[in-house]
């Protein structure tokens, strides 16, 4: 009876480890609360897909400020629904849905321009990042190649 109990067990506890090791390897798309929570105040680091490296002020009053190795750039920042939006005064943004892949690695999805519509990069992994403040959990080497 204990190796049925023991068995029954192990069945129900699968299902459950192996949604947390996917969790960890895929993500978690974060919700609306959760962004403005996480990003408010803070300056992230990260990367693209193309290798280039940016920092990024997510400041609490609304304005963003942006830097990378070719420009800098201000603009504002807001939550829409699930989406985490950036809009700068020289450069495009957009808005993004965001998976938490790790305990400080924050993953970028490209989904809709300010006004709402479809981005036409809709669904596409953008960037990488993380809270400068602290160690990233992120792992690179397959995003930015």
């Amino acid at each position: 009876m204990k190796l049925i109990a023991r068995l029954a067990t192990a069945l129900i506890l699968i299902p459950v480890w192996a949604s947390a090791q996917d969790i960890k390897r895929n993500g978690r798309e974060m919700d609306g609360i959760e962004l403005s929570a996480s990003l408010s105040g803070m300056t992230m680091t990260g990367n693209y897909g193309n290798g280039v490296k940016f920092t990024e002020t997510y400041h609490p009053d609304g304005s963003v400020t942006y830097a990378d190795d070719q420009a800098s750039d201000r603009g504002h920042w807001f939550v829409r629904g699930r989406l985490f939006c950036t809009f700068y005064e020289t450069s495009n943004g957009a808005c993004f849905s965001v998976k938490k892949s790790g305990d400080n690695c924050f993953e970028y999805f490209t989904q809709e321009q300010e006004d709402g519509s479809i981005h036409a990069d809709a669904g596409a992994w953008n960037s990488v990042g993380w809270d400068s403040s602290k160690t990233s959990s992120c792992e690179l080497a397959d995003k930015t190649s």
